[in-house]
């Protein structure tokens, strides 16, 4: 998780940001024409995080290079997001803002306790985020007395402080798109894959993802001095040439993708509900830009957005992480057969499917509309719909 690269060695920094993909696709391309005596008929890339970012940017500055792609919870917006990155850490470094794991679980429980059953089930997943609002919510109910730490049945000031810069979007001045879009609080931060791991670090913040992504970024591209501390690097946009320089190496943010469109590209969008690394509200905004720029028939026509309820960020969380996004994109690139509903499953470690639920578009969810007091109806796909 060192960017040191991009310090020292330019062309490094140039395949991280944009160059990666279609160098190593240029390789590919003739070692399978000299091996089979004919280029390849299709072409797909999948990835998700960095992988969806370079996903995004394929499609974005090599709109030629792929005829179907696979973008999951994307990291497009590096300036945005590690501005986002480094207000949440500087929040949780400050006097009292530390979460230790039971603050964690009441913050949880307390979300889970209001907006669970939201989706017509209790089962630990919000699957209905959009009635899950901050109104309802109302973490301000878990404030201490005061103010002051109290102990672990309820929240400082300073913690619900990072509680606030944890939900609310960071915008930053030089482009429309410095901007991060915030996070929904999920019910599922106590999850191990969650806060512990990418914010608070399971109460070393020096180890949480989210501060060693930013902690690298400002050293390695903004101060270009890997002596300085990230936490006392404010405001955010203080260097404008350093913020674009970042953004054009690394920010796949243009929603005008009408010449990978104009090739017959599919496009496919999808974000875990439950993600603590990168906002699927991010996603829905970048979703939401791209129809704007390219219009409602374009993208229902070439694009889909899905987003799977309690799944951490690529994979893990309680939520159904497992859907053939591959079959789904060939069919539609292949056969024009553009996809709707997917499944969705949850495996255990022997790969035996425990449980299903339908992958359902943007902005949809799937709410339970099956038997009551039926354990096995929960299990299957067919006890949900697809609603807004």
């Amino acid at each position: 998780m060192s960017a040191d690269f991009a310090l020292t060695d330019t062309f490094a920094a140039q395949l991280f940001g944009s160059l990666s993909v279609p160098t190593v696709m240029s390789t590919t391309t003739e070692a399978l024409t000299l091996a089979y005596g004919a280029q390849p008929a299709k072409s797909y890339f999948e990835g998700c995080s960095n992988g969806g970012r370079e996903a995004l940017m394929a499609v974005q500055r090599s709109p030629n290079l792929f005829d179907g792609v696979i973008a999951r919870a994307p990291a497009y917006n590096w300036v945005g997001f590690m501005g986002a990155f480094n207000r949440n850490a500087r929040a949780l470094a400050a006097p009292g803002g530390t979460f230790t794991a039971a603050k964690i679980a009441l913050l949880s429980k307390h979300v889970r306790d209001t907006c669970d059953g939201l989706d017509g089930i209790v089962d630990g997943v919000v699957s209905n985020q959009a009635a899950c609002t901050p109104a309802l919510v109302n973490v301000a109910a878990l404030r201490c007395v005061g103010g002051t730490d109290s102990g672990d049945s309820c929240l400082s000031d300073a913690q619900l402080d990072v509680v606030t810069s944890w939900t609310t979007e960071a915008t930053f001045t030089g482009s429309a798109t410095f901007r991060n879009a915030g996070w929904n609080l999920t019910g599922n931060e106590d999850n191990p894959g969650a806060w512990r791991a990418w914010i608070t670090g399971d109460g070393n913040l020096a180890g949480a993802q989210q501060f060693l992504f930013q902690d690298t970024t400002v050293k390695n591209y903004l101060v270009r001095d890997r002596s300085t501390n990230s936490l006392t690097y404010t405001p955010w946009d203080q260097n404008q040439n350093a913020l674009y320089a970042m953004a054009a190496l690394n920010d796949a943010t243009n929603t005008d993708i009408r010449p990978f469109l104009n090739s017959g590209g599919k496009l496919i969008l999808w974000h875990g509900g439950s993600d603590s690394a990168l906002s699927v509200k991010s996603t829905a905004e970048y979703y939401a830009n791209l129809r704007n720029s390219i219009g409602a028939a374009a993208t229902e026509a070439s694009t889909r957005f899905y987003v799977a309820p309690g799944v951490n960020h690529c994979s893990g969380g309680p939520g159904a992480d497992s859907s053939d996004l591959l079959a789904a994109l060939d069919q539609w690139v292949t056969r024009s057969a553009a996809p709707s509903t997917l499944l969705a499953e949850k495996r255990d470690a022997e790969g035996t499917v425990v449980f299903a639920r339908p992958l359902c578009q943007y902005p949809e969810y799937p709410r339970y509309t099956g038997p009551i007091n039926d354990a096995a109806g929960p299990k299957s796909a067919a006890s949900y719909i697809c609603t807004s």
